[in-house]
């Protein structure tokens, strides 16, 4: 562990200390911004409900549970368990751009979150996914490059991401696949007895016949009677 941990801490001053330019430390610090990510859902969120139809609400409301989960996940689960002090925080030398912020570095929430919500929507619109994880994977890149992470929480985080977004997909596909059949199921039925009653509306003898029947089920004790005064 002590390897891993000393590898990450060399890979992060190699990544936070290269590519400062004033345009990209812009865009970086830009899609580090969680108000610019909140502002993104919202956008998706809206788009789908108003005009995505039901496949698009669908998706809306699992891209709502990403987000609440991942984020509940990452906050209030691992990161206390874990407890890894912040880059910024631990290495003098950081390029800190936009303040280091507190609380634990392991994993990323930023990578968590994007990750997790990106991964629905490739499975929704599998045409744009590589676009998705593209941009998933620079707001994750963006939390080393402004120095409030590690590469192993922004590697991890994106993969427990992934995994929920997986997670989350599967499981509405066979929750979808169930109630695909029972909506079948319900259908043939209603045929069936619509079918039937066509069947007895169609002839004069059928509906008595029908009805002494229900009858009889319902008040057995008075066609007992009945069959008792005629001898039978």
């Amino acid at each position: 562990m002590d390897v891993i941990l000393a590898a990450d801490r060399w890979l992060f001053i190699a990544l936070n200390s290269s590519l400062h330019w004033a345009p990209i430390d812009a865009v970086m610090m830009m899609l580090s911004e969680v108000k610019h990510f909140h502002l993104l859902v919202g956008i998706f969120l809206a788009v789908l409900i108003w005009k995505g139809g039901p496949k698009g609400r669908a998706t809306a409301l699992l891209l709502m549970l990403s987000i609440l989960i991942s984020d509940q996940l990452a906050a209030f689960v691992l990161k206390p368990i874990f407890q890894r002090v912040r880059p910024c925080h631990d290495i003098i030398n950081a390029v800190v751009l936009g303040g280091c912020g507190g609380g634990s570095s392991f994993p990323s929430n930023h990578a968590f979150n994007s990750f997790a919500f990106m991964t629905v929507l490739a499975a929704s619109f599998p045409r744009y996914r590589k676009w998705f994880y593209a941009f998933a994977a620079l707001i994750a890149y963006s939390r080393i490059h402004v120095g409030a992470h590690y590469p192993l929480d922004v590697i991890c985080g994106a993969a427990f991401g992934y995994g929920v977004g997986r997670l989350l997909v599967l499981s509405w596909r066979v929750v979808e696949r169930r109630a695909t059949r029972l909506l079948t199921w319900i259908a043939d039925w209603y045929h069936a007895f619509r079918r039937l009653g066509e069947w007895i509306r169609g002839r004069t003898y059928a509906l008595p016949i029908l009805s002494g029947i229900l009858l009889g089920l319902a008040f057995p004790s008075v066609q007992t009677g009945i069959t008792a005064s005629f001898g039978l």
